[in-house]
């Protein structure tokens, strides 16, 4: 019988790597368990955020249906102070409501006069951008918002100022963000090419242009008799800018 016989420091090592071999298979496992689970706590997470709804606003068509009351179906568009008048229970705030919103507000109106309606609102149109001019101009109104229309594009548009109007004290109006409303003060008295191109600016979404009579000498006390209905129909314009959801 042959004996193989290993010198002892070779045997150490044989036997060192033997045990390294085993931790190895034995530590493997768990070691792979445990990587996969610090990836998946690293990868982000996608979430879809929800849009929000849509409020709506003047010059919106809206269709109000009633199942099993025909009579009461109506198509109405959303005058510029925000509000639509209805049969039988007159007139509803709509501007700055979603749409699920006014048909819980119509459905609780008309509970009072009929037995448990139901009531859809749909939009059926979706009001322009648009620029109002008001004041001494020949056709008041509101105006299709145009690709780099000005101030005096607009007077235009409104059929052109009257005899009476105050060019120097022309008022154009912005609604911010936070829904409060700027105005400043353009002079526009002077048709020379050099102050009409330095004060003849660009109009945006929902401005208000108006013209007075007069020259205005305090704006903020001018806004304030416009909010307070002094001045109608500008109150009116300027409290369908206030609820207009940008």
């Amino acid at each position: 019988m042959i004996q193989i016989i290993f010198p002892i420091k070779t045997l150490k090592i044989v036997i060192l790597i033997f045990s390294l071999i085993i931790i190895s298979c034995a530590i493997r496992p768990h070691t792979r368990a445990k990587t996969e689970t610090e990836i998946s706590k690293i990868e982000p997470k996608t979430e879809i955020q929800a849009l929000p709804e849509y409020r709506l606003g003047f010059g919106d068509v809206i269709e109000v249906k009633f199942f099993n009351n025909d009579q009461f179906n109506e198509t109405l568009t959303v005058r510029p102070d925000g509000r639509i008048s209805m049969q039988k229970v007159g007139d509803i705030q709509v501007a700055g409501k979603t749409p699920p919103e006014l048909s819980n507000l119509i459905t609780k109106t008309y509970a009072k006069i009929i037995k448990n309606p139901e009531v859809t609102v749909i939009v059926r149109n979706f009001g322009g951008y648009q620029v109002y001019v008001l004041g001494e101009v020949k056709s008041p109104g509101a105006f299709p918002l145009q690709r780099n229309l000005t101030i005096l594009q607009s007077l235009a548009l409104a059929g052109g100022q009257k005899e009476t109007a105050a060019l120097k004290s022309i008022l154009l109006m912005r609604r911010n963000n936070d829904g409060t409303v700027d105005a400043r003060r353009i002079d526009l008295s002077d048709n020379s090419p050099e102050a009409i191109q330095k004060n003849d600016v660009y109009v945006e979404a929902f401005d208000i242009i108006y013209v007075p009579k007069t020259f205005i000498a305090n704006v903020n006390t001018f806004l304030d008799q416009a909010f307070s209905g002094v001045i109608p129909p500008l109150d009116i314009y300027l409290r369908a800018v206030w609820w207009r959801r940008w």
